[in-house]
């Protein structure tokens, strides 16, 4: 599903670098899972957490049989803003039709489009954002093990069997509706890699090491965020990790 700071584009990229550092058949934790483009890659048991309980509770309800719907109309979408539609179809609608894959930043009718394939080549189409979310998550939320709506920064670190993959808010870039404490969230990776391998997507991060990096262009550029972009995956710590058996709740 289309999410702001989302990887689609570079899960491949993404997946290789943590599964090099995954022990075998160790499952992964993915506490910031956001539109679940990596944590369905990945592969074997994956934990997905985030802090924005709408979206736990959409992919709860996907996963217990709800089937979204191919389309949401502006007015749903708008009603939906004003709390006047009940979930999950409310989360969908702001999570999946919105401008740039940030929730409640708009409606996104959809972008025109010249098919190239039989036997409709040529026809000028407007496909339906929530037709491509609602494709991308029931073929995704299966892979995941479990899902709950969990504070990174307020888990107390553990012992744990869990490779932890994090993919935070970007420091100094576009925001997602809600402060984040960036220096708490530094805090807490290096406390957790006493117990076990943590890595980090993001830009530039102050702590741990840069394992590896990718050039890519910028879903989103003005006068102050350039075309193009190097993302980067840290380690933090020397990942030694614990076999003792750990439920996230």
């Amino acid at each position: 599903m289309r999410y702001l700071g989302g990887k689609f584009r570079i899960r491949r990229w993404v997946s290789g670098v943590v599964n090099r550092y995954r022990d075998s058949f160790q499952p992964i934790w993915e506490p910031f899972c956001g539109g679940l483009n990596t944590a369905a890659h990945h592969g074997g048991l994956v934990h997905c957490s985030d802090i924005r309980g709408d979206l736990i509770g959409l992919y709860k309800a996907i996963a217990e049989g709800w089937d979204p719907p191919t389309e949401v109309s502006q007015e749903t979408y708008e009603l939906s803003l004003k709390g006047d539609v009940e979930d999950p179809l409310r989360s969908f609608a702001l999570y999946s039709c919105s401008h740039l894959g940030k929730c409640g930043s708009g409606y996104n009718p959809g972008r025109p489009r010249v098919t190239k394939t039989r036997p409709r080549a040529g026809e000028l189409i407007v496909p339906q954002p929530a037709s491509a979310a609602r494709t991308s998550l029931l073929r995704d939320i299966p892979k995941i093990a479990s899902f709950e709506c969990l504070d990174f920064l307020e888990l107390e670190p553990k012992p744990t069997e869990y490779l932890i993959y994090c993919d935070p808010p970007y420091k100094g870039v576009t925001g997602y509706g809600f402060s984040f404490d960036h220096e708490a969230f530094y805090e807490r990776c290096l406390q957790w890699s006493e117990y076990t391998t943590v890595l980090v997507s993001e830009y530039d991060l102050p702590i741990g090491r840069c394992v590896s990096e990718l050039e890519r262009a910028s879903n989103i550029h003005n006068k102050t965020r350039p075309r193009r972009t190097t993302e980067k995956i840290y380690l933090i710590g020397d990942g030694i990790v614990s076999r003792r058996p750990w439920e996230l709740v």
